[in-house]
C-alpha cells in the first residue's frame, strides 16, 4: 500500500502538471528576453545609421608583453567564466609566470569582450571592474567610442548580431571568426538620447523578468519540495495510508512540449498569486 502511495505522488498529475507550467512560463519569459533589444531597434532601424564595428569601437588595443614581470598577479578570465545571463562568474588569481600563454589582453572599464569562438553561446559581456584584470585572448576586446556602451552589449547579444557572427564564422565544431571579419560587421547605430532610451527600458524589463523568473523556480523548488516530503510522511509512516483509496492517475511526466492548451489560467505571470 505505502509502495503505490509513494508511486501514486511521485507520478501526481497535478504537480507534475504545475512543475511543467512553471517550466514553460520560464522558458517564455526567456524567449521574451532575449527579444528585448530586437524589439527595440525596430522601432529605430529607419532612421538609425548603419556603420562597421571598427568605426564605433576599437578592437584588442592593449597586451602584456612577454617583458611583463614575473610576479604581476592579475585575475583571469578565460572564456569559460562568462555566462550569457550571469555575465563574469568567477575569477582565476594567478601570477604571469604561472600564466598561460592566451592570458594576455589588457581590459578597461566599459570595454565589451567577446568570445570569437562558438559566439552564438555568447559569452559576452560588458566591464564593470578592471582592476588587475586580463582576459584569453579568445576574446575580442572592444573598447566603444561615441557609443553607449550598454547598448553595444545588448546589441552584441542579440539574434540580428550573432547571427551575422555565426555567417561569417569558419570551423564546424568550433567556429571562429577573425578579428577583420567581426570588426566589419555593420551595426545600427541610433542617436546618442535613443541608444540611452533603449538600455533603460531593456534593463527595466530584465529586472522585472528575471524577479518573476525567480519567482518561478522559487515555486518549482516548492512544488518539488512538497513531493519529497509527502514521500517522506508516508514511507516513515508519518501519513497513514492504509484506509485511504489509491486514485488510478493517469502518469505524467512532462508537459512541456505540450502548446500549453488549456492552461491560460497559469500564464498571467505578472499578477500570478502566491
Amino acid at each position: 500500500m505505502q509502495y503505490r502511495f509513494t508511486q501514486t505522488i511521485l507520478h501526481s498529475p497535478e504537480i507534475n502538471k504545475l512543475t511543467s507550467i512553471r517550466k514553460k512560463q520560464i522558458k517564455q519569459l526567456e524567449e521574451i528576453k532575449e527579444k528585448q533589444i530586437e524589439n527595440a531597434l525596430s522601432h529605430f532601424s529607419c532612421q538609425a545609421d548603419v556603420q562597421p564595428l571598427k568605426a564605433i569601437a576599437y578592437c584588442n588595443r592593449e597586451s602584456l608583453s612577454e617583458s611583463t614581470a614575473e610576479n604581476y598577479s592579475f585575475r583571469y578570465i578565460d572564456i569559460g567564466s562568462v555566462d550569457e545571463k550571469e555575465g563574469i562568474t568567477h575569477y582565476e588569481e594567478m601570477e604571469f609566470k604561472n600564466a598561460p600563454s592566451r592570458a594576455r589582453r589588457i581590459v578597461h572599464k566599459n570595454d565589451i569582450i567577446i568570445s570569437t569562438v562558438r559566439t552564438y553561446l555568447k559569452a559576452i559581456t560588458r566591464i564593470t571592474d578592471d582592476k588587475d584584470v586580463i582576459v584569453s585572448t579568445g576574446f575580442a576586446v572592444l573598447s566603444p567610442h561615441g557609443v553607449d556602451s550598454k547598448y553595444l552589449e545588448y546589441y552584441f547579444k542579440s539574434k540580428r548580431f550573432c547571427d551575422e557572427v555565426i555567417r561569417e564564422s569558419i570551423g564546424i565544431a568550433y567556429p571562429a571568426i577573425d578579428t577583420s571579419k567581426l570588426m566589419r560587421i555593420k551595426i545600427l547605430v541610433p542617436k546618442y538620447e535613443e541608444q540611452l532610451a533603449i538600455t533603460a527600458q531593456v534593463h527595466k524589463n530584465e529586472i522585472l523578468i528575471n524577479q518573476t523568473i525567480s519567482l518561478l523556480k522559487k515555486k518549482i523548488k516548492q512544488l518539488q519540495e512538497l513531493k519529497s516530503t509527502l514521500i517522506s510522511d508516508v514511507v516513515t509512516g508519518k501519513i497513514d495510508v492504509r484506509n485511504i483509496p489509491v486514485p488510478a492517475y493517469e502518469h505524467v511526466d512532462d508537459l512541456t512540449a505540450d502548446d500549453g492548451e488549456g492552461n491560460d489560467e497559469e500564464t498571467g505571470i505578472p499578477g500570478e498569486e502566491d
